[in-house]
């Protein structure tokens, strides 16, 4: 993958990649058309955001559609299924963090619709034994314009909404099912069913606990995503319950609990089955407290500009006569259901960098008030939380003492590229209550990024992974993985030294502690830098043969950061791209072409004296040799080679050999991949609707490339339509052939990379797909952390992203 490109097939500016460190002080012009901008429901309008510009270049396109629906991207679209005016809302940010924003009101009319829709469905399976999970599909359902809503009554006191749904009978009995179809007129029509769900047979069998709680350690406050779904019964699991150690409980086995106050939590899932056995599993939290910044931006007695503009709908006294927290002011707020106090900005505040609000409250006399808090960022306002769940060691406001509110900006709707406007506070009881006293507001810069301290490190076993045939083994068992490309480890980690940069080191740790998170055990990184130490700090080669040990030391803090939390590496050893030098330098440097890299003995001999002084060193930070590194799990000739000029003849494919022998001859210990995308020049040998990526014309053989002896994995990248083919029948015969060929040459196949730019919902379903078919090794590109920008459309970000993440997780496991 070019790091930071929208597409294999387009040519993009170095500048367009710059990182957000970049000196880029220019917003972009935010613009689009949306075509139609109006019609009846549902009415399907194309969002174009290409007419968008900047000086150096537009990194990200990120839709609010106006409906609770975003998107990323350039192009989108998007169906609006209700009448109504729709502001659409585009941000267009550059790689440095710079934004703009364009809107567009879509007015969406009511259907021309006098006929009523079609209700039918089906179900899967149509009966069992208690507890089952039933499937209703109610995609037959029909309408002359189209079914705009479907609602579900289980019969059993549940309801729930959408075309596909499961639902889970825990007890016996005759239910009826009822389906509501509506279209976007508002006719309706009405399905029903009875299916019998029978008393579970006789369990003498206890049940098994197991969950999964993500992540295990950070900053407080945390939300914790727990899933008991893994638990299992010889009949089925009934009931599941977690106990936060805290002296909360929560029912079902899915939840997300929020923990405001530092400590040590024992969360301990409980689970049952129909007869009423139980079984327990346990894990330990660690919440850490919100360490103290030197850049934190307070506003709270005088509420200084830019917050010195203050409205409110309430009774309210600023005195300093008033218990305070930290300073002589504090505002005495008397909230009404209806009414609330909002601070706000006339100019707003930009939260890029920041991942936190906080303020103190008081209740004076009496205690136990409820409030809710809501946020007013880039000019929309975000539905209200209760408070209670971020008040540290509280569940409601005290009398006569402080507690502080701690909220993540993005439980408001203010997290990573939005404008901060306003905090609204209202009050959360339904009805009036006593004065509350409010103080010291501010808002907390980001610790190096979102707040994400590591899981438990990967627990691997210790020795080289090795290769037998098609396959791979570590201690004498079966060895596979699925990873995740962070190919920017050494250039941040570069950049955090050299400048004491403590936010790019946070990004570089939390992009591995979050593979650590989703059980992904291996990761795919640049070790390359062939730029002038002028133009990159991460510089590691600028000249042929000189190599500057600013840029090698953070390569081996790459490693040493990777094998400390149980993480396996693949280095990859040049680039085809420009963007940190690659072969377009190395042509440079000989006043040659591109092309001529794969026969010109200098050029080669330059790539061969690099991989020598590399696989020689040993490692500043771990004391070992590159060579005789276990935590390397392979070295990758070069990311993405290519040739044009070399179609039809062996001149890339020797070279490959050329350079997977000297590897070998270096005494290097781990597996040697080529790194290539897959290309081949036998169209015969595969079923796909665009012969392109099969022809030649890039210079590429994959067939050929596995019959090379050194080469022990072959490498191939997932990006169909960047390739020209489609992502469903095209993409399995693309992942089917690639291990096909691999296993014919006794070779191991791995998907090097594999990205779809789509809605989260939509990028699951393929990957889940797809990753069934990748036997070995697969690599996605790329997990990001919240904040880390999205360069290409590809990025998964997590922990919001939960749909694709969570086919990764099972997959990885």
């Amino acid at each position: 993958m070019r790091a930071c490109r929208t597409s294999a097939l387009i040519a993009i500016t170095l500048a367009a990649c710059a990182r957000a460190g970049s000196r880029d002080h220019t917003a972009p012009a935010a613009a689009f058309v949306a075509y139609p901008a109006s019609g009846p429901a549902p009415l399907h309008v194309r969002f174009d955001g290409t007419s968008s510009h900047d000086d150096v270049g537009v990194a990200t396109f990120l839709w609010d559609f106006g409906d609770g629906r975003t998107a990323r991207g350039a192009i989108a679209d998007h169906v609006y299924a209700t009448r109504g005016a729709f502001p659409a809302v585009l941000v267009a940010t550059d790689a440095a963090g710079n934004q703009s924003r364009a809107e567009k009101v879509i007015e969406v009319t009511a259907a021309d619709d006098a006929v009523p829709p079609h209700a039918a469905f089906a179900i899967t399976p149509a009966g069992g034994v208690a507890p089952i999970a039933i499937h209703f599909d109610a995609g037959s359902s029909s309408d002359d314009v189209g079914v705009a809503a479907f609602e579900w009554d289980f019969g059993d006191g549940s309801s729930g909404s959408g075309s596909d749904i499961d639902h889970l009978f825990a007890s016996a009995g005759s239910f009826v099912i009822t389906l509501t179809v509506r279209d976007a007129a508002g006719n309706a029509d009405r399905a029903q069913t009875t299916i019998a769900v029978a008393a579970p047979a006789l369990d003498a069998q206890a049940p098994r606990a197991s969950f999964t709680a993500t992540p295990l350690a950070g900053l407080a406050p945390l939300s914790i995503h727990l899933d008991a779904r893994a638990s299992s019964d010889d009949v089925g699991v009934t009931r599941s319950q977690f106990d936060l150690g805290d002296g909360r409980t929560l029912d079902g086995s899915v939840q997300d609990a929020v923990f405001a106050v530092a400590g040590r939590y024992t969360i301990t899932l409980t689970v049952w089955d129909a007869a009423g056995h139980s079984a327990s599993s346990s894990q330990v939290a660690s919440i850490e407290a919100l360490p103290a910044y030197p850049d934190e931006h307070v506003y709270g007695d005088a509420m200084s500009a830019p917050w010195e503009d203050w409205s409110w709908a309430a009774s309210y006294t600023l005195a300093s006569g008033a218990p305070v927290h930290a300073g002589s002011r504090s505002v005495r707020f008397t909230p009404q259901s209806w009414q609330g106090l909002h601070f706000h900005s006339a100019t707003g505040f930009d939260v890029s960098g920041y991942d936190r609000i906080s303020f103190w409250l008081n209740g004076g006399g009496r205690g136990g008030q409820k409030l809710r808090v809501a946020a007013r960022a880039s000019g929309t306002l975000s539905p209200s939380i209760d408070l209670s769940p971020y008040l540290a060691g509280a569940s409601a406001i005290p009398a006569n003492g402080w507690v502080q509110a701690l909220v993540p900006l993005a439980a408001v709707g203010a997290g990573p590229g939005k404008t901060l406007e306003g905090i609204i506070v209202q009050d959360g009881s339904g009805n009036s209550q006593p004065d509350v006293w409010l103080d010291d507001f501010t808002i907390y810069p980001e610790l190096g990024g979102p707040a994400l301290a590591p899981c438990s490190p990967v627990q691997t076993p210790a020795g080289f992974v090795t290769r037998s045939g098609s396959s791979l083994t570590l201690g004498g068992s079966p060895f596979r993985a699925r990873g995740a490309n962070v190919y920017y480890l050494q250039s941040d980690l570069a950049n955090a030294q050299q400048f004491g940069n403590a936010n790019l080191l946070q990004k570089a740790r939390e992009s591995l502690d979050v593979l650590v998170c989703l059980g992904m055990p291996v990761v795919r990184t640049w070790a390359f830098n062939e730029r002038a130490a002028s133009a990159d700090a991460a510089s590691i080669q600028p000249s042929p043969g000189v190599f500057r040990e600013e840029g090698l030391i953070a390569l081996d803090q790459s490693v040493a950061e990777a094998k400390a939390r149980g993480l396996r590496v693949i280095l990859t050893l040049a680039d085809n791209w420009s963007y940190y030098g690659g072969l377009p330098q190395y042509a440079a440097w000989a006043g040659k072409s591109h092309d001529d890299f794969f026969g010109d003995a200098q050029m080669k001999g330059w790539w061969k004296a690099y991989a020598a002084m590399l696989l020689a060193r040993v490692n500043t930070l771990t004391g070992v040799r590159y060579r005789d590194e276990p935590a390397i799990l392979a070295w990758e000739l070069g990311n993405e080679f290519r040739c044009s000029t070399c179609k039809g003849t062996p001149r890339m494919h020797d070279a490959i050999a050329e350079f997977a022998a000297h590897l070998r001859s270096l005494g290097a210990s781990q597996l040697i991949a080529d790194g290539g995308e897959g290309f081949d020049d036998h169209p015969g040998l595969w079923s796909l609707s665009n012969s392109y990526p099969v022809s030649g014309n890039d210079g590429a053989s994959f067939s050929t490339l596995a019959a090379i002896p050194q080469l022990d994995v072959l490498s191939y990248h997932v990006y169909p339509l960047n390739y020209g083919l489609n992502a469903d029948a095209d993409a399995l015969e693309w992942i089917d052939g690639h291990q096909r060929i691999a296993a014919d040459g006794s070779r191991v196949a791995c998907a090097g990379e594999y990205g779809f730019a789509a809605d989260d919902a939509t990028r699951a379903r393929k990957y889940d797909a797809w990753l069934p078919r990748i036997s070995s090794l697969g690599f996605v590109w790329q997990v990001l952390p919240e904040g880390v920008p999205d360069n290409d459309g590809f990025g998964v970000y997590y922990p919001s992203d939960g749909a694709t993440l969570d086919v990764l997780v099972r997959w990885a496991r």
